[in-house]
């Protein structure tokens, strides 16, 4: 069996685990509510419905996602994760929004509830089933890289704080004879609505296209210079196509002394490596040669590095060299984000290096660093 096919086994597991426990609570706790007169109550029952369908969402998720690539998908399904994990926080703002006006009603029309031991026995049981799978849902979503896993289980906890007003409110109640669960379960709802906000909006964030993880760029990038000529590994892009699927390109630094049959060996080395080690496809590796026999050339790019260094925005120089026979100079800068303007600082390093060495024609490209770089000091 493959890692794909055991990860989506444990999504699909787990995820059935949630919808049993939310379908059986929704009934006992509606019900419930419904006998007492408890609008809290029936509201925490309702909840339990949003989590089961949080639970399908992920179940179907994890299954589509983990279908082979086909001929119209060759990156495979991967993707339909994070569609799930969108629906999910869709669903967990709508909890929010029933919340708050069903607490509004029961404001507005209020009633008398009667509770009874078996009342607070649910409710607390609800409690802390909520709090147990949640825990469960957010630790198995991370250990497998499911956001959709991961957010229903934040679902599940914040709606844990629903079923904790419930109880406070059901005491306040019963010692004081006063109502305060429709204003409790308003507040804690507010805040629901609000969290599931901030899932839809991490979930559109990825979708869009998210920096690459640092981490795995910078094991990849170790991986790469295991390669005894490989000099350096920059520009690498990687693309995610669902948890643990990443294609990519990067380009390598290697010396201009190395013959093309050299050179397909170490690329197709790289290649099989970066796969085995990080399950990370790299569908094209660039070739920067750089000057290595001429102490002039080196002390030329050690001098344009330094000097390009010095800039506040530039993050790395790469890709240096240099042609004696045509008098050319030619070189790529990472300019930060940051930077008001980053193709003014890529012209204003070009001018003066220009300056520097007027006998040379210089050509500098500006390239964006991915996510593979630290943030420069």
């Amino acid at each position: 069996m493959t890692h794909q096919n055991t990860r989506t086994r444990e999504i699909v597991r787990v995820g059935r685990t949630a919808i049993l426990v939310s379908v059986v609570l929704a009934l006992l706790e509606a019900l419930e509510g419904v006998f007492s007169g408890s609008v809290s109550m029936i509201l925490d029952g309702l909840s339990h419905i949003t989590e089961a369908s949080n639970a399908v969402i992920t179940v179907l998720g994890a299954k589509l996602a983990g279908k082979p690539a086909d001929r119209k998908h060759p990156f495979g399904y991967g993707r339909v994760e994070y569609l799930s994990g969108l629906l999910i926080a869709g669903l967990t703002a709508y909890a929010g929004i029933t919340g708050i006006l069903g607490g509004i009603q029961s404001v507005l029309h209020p009633s008398r509830p009667r509770f009874t031991v078996y009342s607070f026995s649910i409710i607390i049981i609800s409690m802390i089933a909520r709090i147990v799978v949640g825990r469960h849902d957010i630790h198995t979503g991370q250990h497998t890289d499911s956001r959709a896993l991961t957010q229903t289980g934040k679902s599940e906890l914040k709606h844990s704080l629903l079923s904790l007003v419930t109880v406070a409110g059901m005491l306040v109640y019963t010692v004081f004879h006063v109502s305060i669960e429709s204003w409790l379960a308003i507040v804690i709802s507010a805040d629901i609505l609000f969290g599931g906000l901030i899932m839809v909006r991490d979930m559109l964030s990825s979708m869009l296209g998210e920096r690459m993880e640092e981490e795995l760029a910078q094991d990849v990038e170790r991986t790469i210079l295991e390669e005894e000529q490989v000099l350096g590994a920059y520009d690498m892009s990687l693309n995610n196509y669902g948890p643990g699927r990443h294609t990519g390109s990067v380009h390598i630094a290697i010396p201009d002394t190395l013959s093309v049959v050299e050179l397909d060996k170490i690329t197709r080395r790289i290649t099989q490596r970066v796969y085995q080690k990080h399950g990370v496809f790299l569908t094209g590796i660039g070739i920067y040669t750089q000057n290595t026999t001429d102490p002039e050339v080196i002390r030329i790019r050690e001098d344009i590095t330094a000097h390009a260094m010095s800039h506040p925005y530039v993050e790395q120089v790469h890709g240096f060299y240099l042609d004696p026979d045509e008098k050319k100079i030619r070189f790529d800068t990472v300019v930060s984000f940051d930077a008001p303007d980053r193709m003014q600082v890529r012209d204003q390093i070009r001018s003066e290096t220009a300056e520097r060495y007027p006998e040379y024609s210089v050509q500098v490209s500006l390239d964006t660093d991915f996510g593979m770089l630290p943030a420069k000091k």
